[in-house]
């Protein structure tokens, strides 16, 4: 049975997937392409924080995607925006089971930053 995503898609992404190492054997994302095109809704959240240590707030950013069930995501992906620029990790991916409906993937994601 295939399941639409439940989420508005606000994006599409490609996954990538592989890991191997440098010439000095470092470890390296290969980038390799598992799906593209995958429709996918990214919502970015800030939330303020006390650091307990001295006393300060902080503003904390979080990224969540949610994309259909049937989607191959697993932990350690990457996601490729269409920008063709913007690179989210995933830190876990989880479906909620539901015995009547197919429910969305939830990804909880971290904004690589890359280097210009």
């Amino acid at each position: 049975m295939v399941c639409a995503v439940r989420a508005l898609a606000t994006t599409r992404v490609s996954v990538l997937r592989g890991a191997g190492t440098s010439l000095f054997d470092d470890p390296t994302d290969t980038g390799t392409v598992v799906t593209v095109g995958v429709p996918i809704s990214i919502i970015e959240t800030a939330r303020s924080t006390t650091d307990h240590a001295d006393d300060r707030q902080k503003s904390v950013i979080t990224f969540t995607g949610r994309c259909n069930a049937n989607v191959d995501v697993r932990q350690g992906d990457r996601l490729l925006d269409r920008d063709g620029v913007t690179y989210y990790q995933v830190d876990a991916a989880t479906t909620v089971s539901n015995p009547i409906t197919g429910n969305d993937r939830r990804l909880d994601l971290t904004r690589v930053p890359t280097t210009s």
